[in-house]
C-alpha cells in the first residue's frame, strides 16, 4: 500500500491525463476559460499550446478594449465584471510558463510583451476567491526558469539578474533562488545545487536592488511552503541536507547551509546539547572552523554574541572584523546598528555609526541602504546631526550601486521625501514612471505622482538634518 502511494501521480498529471484522453470536441467546452488556464498553468504541457492559442484567438479583441480603463488591479468581485480582460491575462500567463519552462524564451516574448503593456493588471481567479497577479507570477517563472537553464548548463559561473522590469522583480529574483535551491536539494541535485550556491558565493552575486544571492540560497532549507508546519517535513530536508553533506564532503557551502539550517531548528540544538549556552557555543565553534568565507559566518557570529549577552566590545570587535572583508553586507551593518540602540544613549551611539559609514568610500552607500529599511520617525531620529553633505553622498551612491532596480528607487524616493531632498527623490523615481510601488508609497501617494511627474516642493530641507 505504502509502495503504492509513493508511485501515485501529482494532482496535475492526472488532470492532465484525464483532459488529454477526451475527444477535441469534448475538451472544448470542458471548463470555463479560467479554469482552463489554471489547469493549463499548472500542468505546462506544450501539447496545450494549440488549445491555448485558439482560447486566445476567442477572448483577446474584447480584452483588449476592455484593457484600455483597466488601470490597477481589482478584487476577486470586481475582475468578474470585465472578465475577458482576466482570462485573457491568465492564459496569457500560462503559454508564457509552459515556453519558459521549456526554454522556448523566443516564443514567449509575444506574450510576455503583451502581459506588460496590455494586461499588468490581470488575475487568474479561483473560485475559492483566492487570485494569481498574472505580472507577479510571470516575473517569478522568468527569473526561476533563467536559473533553473544556468544550474542545468553549469553556467552560473556568468549568470546575472536582468534589471528590474516593474515592483514585482525584487520580490522574484530573490524568491527564484530561494526556491531553485530548495527543489534542487528536494530533488537530490547536489551538484547542481553546489554549482548554484558555490558560485553566488564566489562571486557574490547580488540581485538587481543589491541583495546578496546567497542569503537567498542558504534561505532555501526548509520544506515546501504549504508543509512548513510538519516536523516531518522540515526532518526531510535535514536528512537531505545530510546527503548534500556525504555526497559532498569537501563542500564548503553544504556546512554554510547546515548551519543555517540548525538556526531554523535551534530549539532541537538545544535540546540535544542540553542548554542554550552549550548549543550556541557549540555553533560559535562550527562558525570559526568554517572561517569567514562567506558575509553569512561573521553574521551568525554576531548572533551568538549578542544572544551570549557578551560585552558591546566584543560584538564590536566580530563587526569590525566582518565588515573589513565584507563591507557591503547590510545585514552585518543593520545587526550592529540595532545592538548599539540597546545601549544606553543608543541614538547617539546609532547616529556616530552611520555618520562613520556615510563618511568612507567603501560602505559610503550602506548608511543610506540602512535608511531606507527604517520608519519614518526612525529615520528623523537617526539623521539628527548628521551632516547634509553625508546624507546626500550615500544616498547617490545608492542610487548609482544599483542602477536597474525599480525597487531601490521606490525606497530611495521615500527616504527622500523624509529627509527632504526633493532632487535626489525625482532622479530615484525617473525611470519607475508610473509603475511606483502602491504598498510601499500607502498614504503619500501624492509624494509618489510628485515625484515621478518631477514637481519639487520649494524649501523642503527638513530641521533635523545637519547643515552642509
Amino acid at each position: 500500500m505504502w509502495g503504492q502511494l509513493q508511485l501515485r501521480s501529482p494532482d496535475h498529471v492526472t488532470q492532465m491525463k484525464q483532459r488529454e484522453s477526451l475527444p477535441a470536441e469534448a475538451r472544448q467546452e470542458h471548463d470555463d476559460n479560467q479554469k482552463a488556464a489554471h489547469y493549463w498553468y499548472e500542468s505546462r504541457n506544450p501539447k496545450n499550446l494549440p488549445e491555448i492559442d485558439a482560447a486566445l484567438a476567442r477572448v483577446l479583441p474584447n480584452a483588449l478594449r476592455q484593457s484600455a480603463w483597466i488601470s490597477e488591479v481589482p478584487s476577486w468581485e470586481e475582475a468578474h465584471r470585465v472578465q475577458a480582460y482576466h482570462d485573457a491575462g491568465a492564459i496569457l500567463l500560462a503559454r508564457c510558463y509552459t515556453l519558459l519552462y521549456y526554454g522556448r524564451e523566443n516564443e514567449a516574448k509575444e506574450s510576455i510583451k503583451l502581459i506588460n503593456d496590455k494586461f499588468p493588471h490581470a488575475l487568474l481567479l479561483r473560485p475559492d476567491r483566492r487570485v494569481i497577479l498574472v505580472r507577479r507570477s510571470l516575473r517569478y517563472h522568468m527569473h526561476a526558469c533563467a536559473i533553473y537553464r544556468a544550474i542545468r548548463e553549469r553556467k552560473m559561473y556568468d549568470f546575472e539578474f536582468p534589471p528590474e522590469m516593474d515592483e514585482h522583480d525584487a520580490w522574484a529574483q530573490e524568491r527564484a533562488a530561494e526556491d531553485m535551491a530548495m527543489l534542487r536539494l528536494r530533488e537530490g541535485d547536489f551538484d547542481g545545487l553546489d554549482h548554484l550556491a558555490s558560485q553566488a558565493r564566489l562571486r557574490a552575486l547580488k540581485t538587481a536592488d543589491g541583495e546578496w544571492v546567497s542569503d537567498a540560497i542558504y534561505s532555501g532549507i526548509h520544506p515546501l511552503e504549504g508543509e512548513s508546519w510538519s516536523a516531518a517535513a522540515w526532518d526531510e530536508m535535514g536528512g537531505r541536507l545530510d546527503e548534500w553533506r556525504e555526497k559532498k564532503p569537501t563542500s564548503v557551502d553544504a556546512r554554510i547551509a547546515n548551519v543555517i539550517f540548525t538556526l531554523y531548528r535551534f530549539k532541537g540544538e538545544v535540546e540535544l546539547a542540553g542548554s542554550t549556552k552549550e548549543a550556541l557555543l557549540k555553533l560559535r565553534r562550527t562558525v570559526e572552523e568554517i572561517g569567514p568565507v562567506s558575509p553569512q559566518m561573521p553574521f551568525i557570529e554576531m548572533i551568538v554574541s549578542i544572544a551570549l549577552e557578551e560585552r558591546l566590545d566584543q560584538i564590536a570587535s566580530i563587526y569590525q572584523k566582518a565588515q573589513k572583508k565584507f563591507p557591503d553586507y547590510t545585514p552585518t551593518h543593520m545587526f550592529m546598528l540595532m545592538r548599539l540602540a540597546a545601549e544606553e544613549n543608543g541614538e547617539r551611539h546609532c547616529r556616530s555609526m552611520l555618520r562613520e559609514l556615510a563618511s568612507h568610500e567603501e560602505t559610503v552607500e550602506q548608511a543610506a541602504r540602512i535608511l531606507t529599511c527604517l520608519p519614518e520617525k526612525s529615520v528623523m531620529v537617526l539623521t539628527e546631526g548628521l551632516p547634509l553633505k553625508d546624507l546626500r553622498e550615500s544616498m547617490r551612491a545608492l542610487l548609482e550601486s544599483a542602477p536597474g532596480s525599480s525597487h531601490l528607487r521606490n525606497r530611495l524616493g521615500l527616504l527622500a521625501v523624509f529627509v527632504g531632498q526633493d532632487d535626489i527623490g525625482m532622479e530615484a523615481m525617473r525611470t519607475v514612471g508610473g509603475r511606483w510601488e502602491r504598498k510601499l508609497w500607502s498614504g503619500r501617494e501624492y509624494h509618489a505622482t510628485r515625484l515621478t511627474e518631477r514637481q519639487p516642493i520649494q524649501a523642503s530641507v527638513p530641521a533635523k538634518v545637519g547643515e552642509l
